[in-house]
């Protein structure tokens, strides 16, 4: 859980970029070799005082940039791959991944980011059974308040292309 303290989700193009050069060359690695490792920087988080029920609850201090972009990262993956919700390595990504299986409202998500970024995040995390929840939220929201938060749906944009054209190239 993102704290409300926290800034919204605004990494961009330059960040998505490192990231997935670091990934990528991190892929074409020797696993027998030392270097085969990577470190992605620090993630700090604490317990979160709530309620004895669903799942256990953290917030995230510090790395909730990378966490929010690897999920996202996760869902082009996803998606790039043209899974179907019933094939396992869809529902490994889905459920060990993205989200809670079985946990309703904010419990479902595995990340739960700022309350401004929750609106484009979770349509982007939800299998396509959830779809339809996803399409009635965002017709609560304002127009305005929509349009100002697509920095989640942007980056997956352009992990997915790049994932599929990873895809093509093997």
């Amino acid at each position: 859980m993102v704290p409300l303290f926290q800034r919204p989700y605004t990494w961009g193009e330059k960040q998505w970029k490192t990231l997935w050069e670091d990934i990528v060359d991190f892929y074409d690695l020797d696993p027998s070799d030392q270097r085969s490792t990577h470190f992605m920087g620090a993630i700090v988080t604490m317990p979160a005082r709530s309620v004895p029920v669903g799942v256990s609850k953290f917030l995230v201090i510090d790395g909730q940039q990378r966490l929010t972009t690897i999920a996202i990262l996760m869902c082009a993956i996803r998606d790039a791959l043209k899974l179907e919700p019933n094939e396992p390595a869809y529902r490994r990504i889905q459920t060990h991944y993205l989200t809670n299986e079985g946990y309703p409202g904010t419990d479902h998500l595995k990340l739960l980011p700022t309350q401004s970024d929750r609106p484009s995040f979770a349509p982007l995390i939800e299998s396509p059974e959830l779809k339809h929840q996803g399409r009635a939220s965002a017709k609560r929201m304002n127009t305005s308040e929509a349009d100002s938060k697509l920095c989640p749906k942007t980056s997956r944009v352009a992990f997915r292309k790049r994932c599929c054209k990873l895809l093509k190239a093997d």
